[in-house]
């Protein structure tokens, strides 16, 4: 296992539940079960991590050992007030302090047709912002009344 970086660190799997965040796969993921199997003759204890990718929804699992170090990805969620949607498709949004970007671009999925609609409508809104690795998702939105 290669030591923490600036998208990870480590923790030890045992510390882990179901709900935190785990690298499988070299995948950011979300730990949907973790599965114990029984200690081999050798001392040894591994665990079966199931888990979502955050980005994809793809499912991941891995055999991990349970008494050792796993990599964590730090994960952010963002608040950002939604300026604009241009024609390619790109966002400009704006944090709580004032700083703009225009560097993320809306996937063709639900929710991002849901914003388009909205935001035809002149619904103004939050967008909720997932970051790990490098990588910006929009996870959802909120109506500012």
């Amino acid at each position: 296992m290669s030591n923490s970086t600036k998208f990870t660190y480590l923790v030890m799997l045992k510390d882990l539940k179901v709900g935190n965040h785990i690298m499988l796969k070299k995948c950011p993921c979300k730990i949907t079960n973790i599965h114990v199997l029984k200690t081999s003759k050798y001392g040894y204890t591994v665990a079966c991590v199931f888990g979502i990718d955050i980005f994809t929804d793809l499912k991941h699992d891995e055999l991990l050992p349970y008494n050792g170090e796993v990599q964590v990805p730090y994960v952010t969620e963002n608040k950002y007030i939604l300026i604009d949607i241009m024609e390619n498709g790109y966002i400009a949004l704006m944090d709580d302090k004032n700083n703009i970007r225009e560097d993320m671009k809306l996937i063709d999925d639900n929710l991002s047709i849901e914003i388009k609609n909205l935001y035809e409508k002149d619904k103004e809104m939050n967008l909720i912002v997932l970051n790990a690795m490098e990588i910006d998702k929009v996870i959802a939105y909120d109506i500012k009344l």
